[in-house]
């Protein structure tokens, strides 16, 4: 899988994690009450990110593809952007069900494919697989793959793949059992998996968006600079988020052979 330097990286970890939608609230059939995965599934469903079948079953133990993947984390991001690209990959058709989901993670540099220019959307997807994904809407940014030392499995993990567990395992965010500290790397992804990452994504998000949203521009201070007339600006402003001097709010000075100001 090719790894390049992703526009996602725009979005940091501020995207909005709201769903508007609340279909499912009643625990599924075939879900045990004291499953380690039951408090994740009832969130995930009551958002509406996942359901359940025609039979009120959420079938945790079932595969879920790459394109099914993609489509449940798009509605966690909840991305609003323009795609401006169509031809994304030779194996996916614009009359693909998960047609749109597809072309938007591209053009946020969420997936990038194969070498031979396919996406195969209908395959299963691996835990290697979900976990580059997920690493790709944070920052890049350097991660001491040392983080990966504690699991058993991980000589397991596509070299492709390391830098991905490390960053989402640094973050919080990994599919992975930690009981057994084990990342079972080239396992299939199922509901419950998808369910648990999911829902620990948005407990992760969440307080980011909420914390942006308090937060207000105030003036801590008006800083006077000026040493004469000639000063294009003579005060800086301070405050709590720009605590910088930024063009246009600086002028220059000229001093002559004596260091006295021209």
């Amino acid at each position: 899988m090719k790894k390049t330097l992703t526009k996602l990286a725009l979005l940091s970890i501020m995207i909005t994690t709201g769903c508007s939608s609340f279909a499912q609230t009643v625990l599924p059939k075939d879900i045990a009450d004291d499953s380690d995965y039951k408090q994740a599934v009832e969130t995930i469903l009551t958002k509406d990110i996942m359901q359940v079948d025609k039979d009120g079953n959420f079938l945790p133990d079932k595969e879920i593809t790459r394109a099914e993947f993609l489509h449940y984390l798009l509605k966690v991001l909840n991305t609003d952007i323009k795609v401006d690209i169509k031809d994304s990959f030779v194996d996916v058709k614009e009359d693909n069900t998960y047609y749109q989901d597809i072309i938007t993670a591209k053009q946020l540099g969420l997936i990038f494919g194969y070498d031979d220019g396919t996406f195969s959307p209908n395959a299963p997807i691996t835990h290697s697989e979900a976990t580059s994904i997920i690493s790709h809407i944070t920052k890049d940014k350097f991660i001491d793959c040392s983080t990966l030392k504690p699991f058993t499995d991980k000589d397991d993990i596509p070299d492709w793949a390391k830098l991905s567990y490390s960053k989402s395992i640094n973050y919080g965010v990994s599919i992975n059992n930690d009981k057994h500290k084990v990342l079972e790397p080239n396992n299939y992804l199922t509901n419950k998996e998808c369910a648990v990452v999911l829902n620990d994504l948005i407990t992760k998000l969440t307080p980011v968006q909420e914390e942006e949203k308090q937060v207000k521009e105030t003036v801590l201070s008006v800083e006077h600079i000026a040493y004469d007339k000639k000063s294009l600006d003579g005060t800086v402003n301070i405050t709590n988020l720009k605590k910088t001097i930024e063009t246009g709010n600086t002028f220059f000075v000229v001093y002559d052979d004596n260091q006295k100001l021209v």
